[in-house]
């Protein structure tokens, strides 16, 4: 088969080639461009004439408003007057639900995204008050970025609380491991005084298995809670 003659004159990549591609596979901020997409192949090896966009303001207003909650549309404003981006969000129990954020693509991996998402945590008090629901692949990699950037790991709560019930379980295993072993062990009793300790110490277990049992249930509604509330 013949050679196009565009494949032909084409030149072997330089160094130069090399360096932007990988510039355009592993960004500095690989994260932050999470939402992005990658420069068309069309320009590598180009010179960009591209102006970073920078944000003048933020604009809020009001879109709805019923049963408890507010909507909210956020936008970014450039210093030439062209919409950056926007973030549409809910208001319901004094908390922001994130609906929707989009910048256009010929903005993107310019941080416009996360000034958004950061006037909202300043406006909230914090990235732990900010609800988003179920996320995409790349949204759940922009936000735990965000997240960990402003030092708030939102698992630690779900963390904690399965470790506290896991060790509440191991104590109930171990219970219910020499539980049989006592109660034997008091019909085998050699004197009544023997057996009089061994059935103290069996009630003591079985108070204390109770007990466990009733705050295994109380974790088990807490974990369900924060799952529920997690995003």
């Amino acid at each position: 088969m013949p050679i196009s003659p565009q494949f032909q004159q084409m030149p072997k990549p330089d160094n130069k080639f090399l360096r932007l591609l990988s510039d355009l596979v592993m960004p500095s901020n690989p994260v932050e461009g999470a939402l992005d997409l990658v420069a068309p192949l069309s320009t590598i090896g180009r010179t960009s004439t591209k102006i970073i966009p920078k944000i003048a303001k933020l604009a809020e207003e009001v879109t709805g408003s019923a049963y408890g909650q507010t909507d909210v549309l956020k936008r970014a404003i450039g210093t030439d007057g062209n919409e950056l981006g926007k973030l549409s969000y809910s208001i319901f129990e004094g908390k922001p639900h994130i609906q929707h954020i989009e910048v256009p693509e010929a903005y993107r991996r310019n941080g416009i995204a996360t000034q958004l998402i950061e006037s909202l945590s300043d406006e909230f008090g914090g990235m732990a008050n900010i609800k988003t629901g179920m996320r995409t692949d790349d949204g759940a990699k922009f936000f735990d970025w965000i997240e960990k950037k402003h030092g708030f790991d939102r698992l630690k709560p779900l963390k904690d609380k399965q470790a506290e019930l896991g060790a509440v379980e191991a104590e109930l295993s171990k219970i219910g491991e020499i539980y049989e072993g006592v109660r034997i062990d008091i019909k085998k009793a050699p004197t009544e005084t023997e057996a009089n300790a061994l059935r103290e110490k069996f009630q003591k277990m079985g108070n204390r298995w109770n007990d466990l049992a009733d705050k295994k249930r109380i974790i088990e509604d807490e974990l369900y809670e924060i799952q529920r509330d997690l995003y």
